[in-house]
């Protein structure tokens, strides 16, 4: 055990160390066809490959616990390497979860001091079995410290709230889905949530490594939400993450480019915010990526 702590140091000390401005992007390479790899082994971009758990692989009920058979079962499949070195994020988004965030983010009602220790236990046991099982993989929890629109969502007196969860993951995995058209409150809404980010990840010394979608993410408008973020603005928003500094000095690790098929299979994706000469008659996370990452 000894010596996979010393490896995992290793590993994240490097994390900790890579210069700004050349973040590593993590994608999920497993999701794309044959189409795509060439534009995923180009040498201008350093894609490297992200595993996921999801919640329907835990707990696809939603009961707020862990069926840890049936997660070992997927774990097994998605990464039968046991000794693998990837990067691993749980996404479990249920009741558990619910309730840790609305003690952190202005969300509905607090839960009782009860309820949300019982919550932060149960996600702490999963964090620690999935590191058990796979003890050399760099694990994190999505979305933590939540996404927050502005400051008023955050909660008055929530800073460390979340340090006993995330002591134990090996890298923080925040979300940074923009809800906003305006670039102006884009930005600032990515400061707010890269300065909540590194409270947590200077004082607990983790590596950062935010989630972005290229889809518009906004909680109170159904107008917006799924509408195509204009390549250059997309790429502004990259560079502005990129460029960010801590209070410490510090700087992010690298990327998560989110993606999944089920927009595209509901015919969700809206372009509205392109110019006509982006538009096309229809998208595929082929078409997509080749429109982000392309000539």
């Amino acid at each position: 055990m000894c010596k996979i702590k010393w490896f995992l140091a290793i590993i994240l000390l490097g994390f900790l160390l890579q210069s700004k401005g050349q973040s590593r992007i993590y994608i999920f390479k497993d999701r794309y066809k044959e189409d795509i790899q060439s534009t995923l082994n180009r040498p201008e971009w350093e894609f490297e490959n992200i595993k996921i758990l999801l919640q329907y692989m835990m707990d696809p009920k939603n009961t707020g616990d862990v069926d840890y058979r049936l997660l070992d079962s997927y774990l097994d499949k998605i990464v039968p390497d046991k000794n693998s070195e990837e990067l691993l994020c749980i996404d479990l988004e249920n009741v558990a979860y619910e309730n840790v965030t609305r003690n952190v983010i202005v969300k509905g009602q607090m839960v009782s001091r009860s309820v949300y220790q019982q919550s932060e236990n149960k996600l702490i046991e999963l964090i620690r079995h999935v590191k058990a099982k796979r003890p050399k993989m760099i694990v994190g929890i999505f979305g933590l410290p939540f996404r927050a629109l502005d400051q008023k969502r955050v909660r008055v007196n929530s800073v460390g709230v979340l340090d006993p969860i995330l002591s134990e993951v090996d890298v923080i995995f925040p979300s940074m889905y923009v809800p906003y058209e305006r670039k102006e409150q884009a930005l600032a809404f990515l400061r707010l949530n890269l300065d909540r980010s590194f409270e947590y990840a200077d004082r607990l010394n983790k590596p950062v490594v935010p989630f972005f979608w290229y889809l518009l993410f906004p909680t109170d408008s159904r107008k917006l939400r799924h509408e195509l973020i204009p390549r250059k603005d997309m790429l502004d928003y990259i560079k502005y993450v990129e460029n960010y500094t801590s209070r410490s000095g510090r700087g992010i690790s690298g990327i998560v480019w989110w993606d999944t098929p089920t927009q595209y299979s509901r015919k969700m994706i809206k372009q509205n915010l392109l110019n006509p000469n982006e538009q096309r008659p229809s998208w595929t996370m082929e078409t997509q990526f080749q429109y982000y990452f392309g000539n």
